[in-house]
Parts: structure tokens; sequence; C-alpha cells
């Protein structure tokens, strides 16, 4: 007996031998080929048989895009680190999977697409539009290439939307403390914090109240919120930051309704950045008459920025913010003590922080 029963060789590709599997079930002939490995035919021959058999066997020419992504994409092919995983999963349910879930793989065709695209543009940024597009071609490519479902992607010839370099600005101290002043208390301290720590927008509104620690005088900083899904930071470690004096005692006299997030929204749910940052964020500058071109990283940006300037050691910097060090000997011998790190940002000034703190949350 072979050791992989109907399973036989089928010509090769680019010098590299490919397999095809085949049976009959109730008389019905089922073939497949396209296989690197006689084991991979073998292995499709058994599972196909099993769903036969009890009744969960889906024809690749019915198969829609949900089942596909679903049952075949993230069991089998999927190798995406968790972060990159959660966040497709969410564009994925969000974008793809509304319009096109129930259509069939063989019917999507490239106008489909593209419809989707041009709709997502207006909605989101072109970066975002095009990350969608890039994970759904990659999903399809796997009908392509492994399970052969499709003769070409759907997705291939879409144009991907071009992504300019965003223009970095540097927020004035004196404009910062305008945003800090004229903002609700909610929404000045998530600014307040992105003032004296630098810390990515993620980071701030995924931080929870077991984050701060008053005793130590220190913030860990070991998710971020991208999506409205909580994931590992940008790095994948956790840092601590020092909490500057100022931001201390904004963060003392601030009391979330909430006994885990430190930002909720009006329904009492968590915030979600995207939304803050388009709406809350955008009506502050123009509120202080500041353009509306103005990212909130690029708080972050001014942070680094005011610190170099103020005469903070770069490795400082890189490690108060969560940049990588450059070298191999930054990483094992330039890492800053907290104590070193809490006496440096303590020296920043970005002017008299509000006072004007509330016990409560605001919508």
């Amino acid at each position: 007996m072979p050791k992989y029963p109907n399973v036989r060789q089928r010509g090769t590709k680019r010098g590299k031998e490919r397999w095809q599997g085949y049976f009959k079930y109730k008389g019905v002939p089922y073939v497949k080929s396209g296989f690197n490995k006689p084991s991979e035919a073998y292995k499709w021959v058994y599972e196909t048989r099993t769903a036969l058999d009890n009744g969960s066997y889906i024809d690749e020419s019915d198969i829609t895009l949900q089942q596909f992504i679903d049952d075949i994409y993230f069991p089998t092919y999927c190798h995406w680190r968790d972060t990159t995983k959660k966040i497709a999963i969410y564009n994925f349910t969000k974008y793809i999977i509304p319009y096109l879930g129930d259509y069939k793989v063989q019917e999507i065709k490239p106008y489909h697409i593209q419809k989707i695209v041009n709709s997502i543009e207006k909605k989101v940024s072109s970066k975002k539009a095009r990350a969608v597009l890039e994970a759904l071609r990659t999903v399809l490519n796997v009908a392509v290439d492994k399970e052969e479902i499709l003769v070409r992607n759907p997705a291939k010839k879409i144009d991907l939307p071009k992504v300019t370099a965003p223009r970095r600005t540097v927020i004035s101290k004196e404009d910062m403390q305008k945003l800090i002043d004229s903002a609700y208390p909610r929404d000045s301290v998530i600014i307040a914090i992105a003032v004296y720590t630098g810390m990515r927008r993620g980071e701030i509104f995924a931080l929870r109240w077991k984050d701060i620690d008053f005793k130590t005088g220190t913030i860990a900083v070991s998710k971020s919120l991208a999506e409205g899904v909580e994931v590992p930071t940008k790095t994948g470690e956790t840092r601590t930051i020092p909490i500057h004096y100022d931001l201390r005692a904004i963060l003392s006299g601030w009391i979330s309704i909430s006994e885990k997030y430190l930002f909720l929204n009006q329904y009492g749910e968590q915030l979600q950045a995207e939304k803050w940052s388009k709406d809350t964020f955008k009506k502050l500058l123009q509120k202080n008459g500041l353009s509306t071109g103005i990212r909130f990283h690029d708080i972050r940006h001014s942070f680094i920025t005011h610190a170099l300037h103020d005469g903070m050691p770069l490795h400082e910097v890189q490690t108060l913010v969560g940049h990588k060090p450059q070298t191999i000997t930054e990483g094992l011998y330039g890492q800053p003590t907290i104590e070193q790190l809490k006496a440096s940002i303590n020296k920043l000034s970005f002017g008299k922080m509000s006072k004007r703190m509330s016990k409560t949350d605001s919508a």
C-alpha cells in the first residue's frame, strides 16, 4: 500500500514537483492539484473525506469570502503576529465583510474591491485604506497560490491609495498650554499626559488606573489601543515613565467614573482614540486658532524636540518615548535608571499647568 494513497504527481512548477489528491465519494470524483508535497495532497484528501462524512464540506465554487477568511485563511495560513492579526480581524469585520462577506470568492471582481477602497478612503486616512487593501490582497493570494480557488487575484491590479509622509509640526510650549487650558477636564488630562510624557496616542487611551503608581511616581506603559483593540506597545515591550511633578498634580485631581479605565466616552465605554482625535482634538485646534493639520501625534514629536532642546540626553529621551537603542552598546549599557529619568523629566518646563481639574468624567 502506498504511503500516501489517492495522491499522484502532476507535473512540475519552476522545477519543483507538484502533487494532486483525488478520490471518489458516492460516485462523485473530487480532485485538487497544485500541492508542493504529497503529504499536503493526502491531508486534503483526508480532510475533504471527513468533511463529506460529517456534512460540513463546502464546495470550493460555493465558498464565500467570510467562510474563506474564517475557516481557511486565519486557521491555516495566517502568520501575522498577534497584534497585526487582531487589527486585521477588526478591519475585515468593519470594512470588508459587510460588503463582500456573502460573495462567493469566485464571484469577486476588481470593481467590487475598488468600490470598497473608494468608500474607505472617504472615511479614514489613505494609510488605513491602503492597509485594508493589502490585507485583502494577502488573503486572496492564498486563494490563488495555495487553495487554487482563483486563477488570479482580483485585488492585484487595484491601485493602492497613495500615502504621503505626514508633515511633522513642532507645537510651541505656549500653544500646548493653550490646548490644556481650553479643554474639558477629561480632554485636558489626555493632552497633559501627551505633553509631559511623549506617550503614543494609543498608549494613552489604553491606560488603566492600575498603570498609575502615585507611590513610586511612575506610569507603566504596556498596551496600546488601536482600532478599538488593545494590543502590545509598538515595540512589544513594557516601559516605565516617571510622572512629572506638574502631571502628578493633574492626575491626582482627576477621578474618572471608571475604576478601570482613565478615559471613557459619554456612554461609559472606553474612549476610542481615532474618534476622539478626529472630533474633539480637531475642535480644540480650531478653538485655539491652530492649524487643523496638526495631528495628536505631533504632541509626541514636540515633546521629543523640546526635551532635546532643553538638554535632556538623547538616550534618556529614547527610553522615555519607547524608541529602541540604535546600537547594541546603547541597549546594554546606555539604559538610564528610573531615578535618572525622574531627575531629567522634572527639569522640563512647559508652563504652569491648568488647575481646572474636575472630580468627574466629561463627555
